[in-house]
């Protein structure tokens, strides 16, 4: 079963800047001009029962082709002033590979496919 509807988008990026998904809220911090096909997926659930975690937000698979995406920003990843989000994390998939990583922290990659996940312990 699905919680998330399938989106499923493309961005021609004309010029170094960020620049924000109007539907999704995903914000991309560009290096330069290329293109971002993004959409997304449904949870493979034995990937995250076997790290003990659930769903809180979408799955989502980014491809951008030129590798002109040098960072990503979550809205639902927003770390509120206050704290109390020790809970959270984000996992970050590549191939057969999983990282989970503290949802503040910054991920510079060169590889050009990515599936990010939100995820509550």
């Amino acid at each position: 079963m699905s919680f998330f509807t399938i989106v499923s988008s493309r961005f021609q990026c004309p010029s170094v800047g960020l620049f924000q998904c109007s539907i999704t809220g995903l914000v991309f911090r560009m290096e330069g001009e290329g293109e971002v096909l993004y959409r997304t997926v449904h949870w493979d659930r034995r990937l995250l029962a076997q790290s003990g975690k659930r769903p809180a937000g979408p799955l989502f698979n980014i491809d951008y082709p030129q590798k002109s995406v040098c960072q990503l920003h979550l809205p639902h990843c927003q770390i509120h002033s206050e704290g109390g989000c020790d809970f959270l994390s984000v996992a970050h998939v590549t191939d057969d590979k999983v990282e989970f990583l503290p949802p503040h922290e910054t991920r510079h990659t060169c590889h050009n496919k990515h599936h990010w996940i939100l995820c509550l312990w």
